[in-house]
């Protein structure tokens, strides 16, 4: 039987909280640095190679927090190791056709 995840407010996890938090600050980072570049004047392809870089931060940000919402929707449903896998298995899937995009 699998062991319920412990909630800390909405879909977070605790395990996941602390990595979503780093997320939204490095994302915070990118955005302030992207700022900064643009009124120094720097090259549009430097710019645009930190917008690429954040657009990558937020579908990781994105996928952590689908991964906390899939796990906290199925979380009554599984209760044995088959179904866990399964929710694994849907995240996998999705984690994969966001990257491929």
């Amino acid at each position: 039987m699998a062991t319920m995840t412990r909630r800390l407010r909405g879909d977070a996890t605790v395990e996941n909280s602390d990595r979503i938090r780093a997320c939204l600050r490095r994302i915070e980072g990118q955005v302030k640095g992207i700022a900064r570049m643009y009124d120094d004047g720097r090259p549009c392809p430097e710019i645009l190679a930190q917008v690429a870089a954040t657009r990558g931060a937020l579908d990781e940000l994105g996928l952590l927090i689908l991964d906390d919402h899939v796990r906290g929707c199925l979380e009554p449903v599984v209760y044995d190791s088959d179904n866990e896998a399964k929710a694994a298995c849907l995240l996998l899937a999705v984690r994969r056709f966001v990257r491929s995009g």
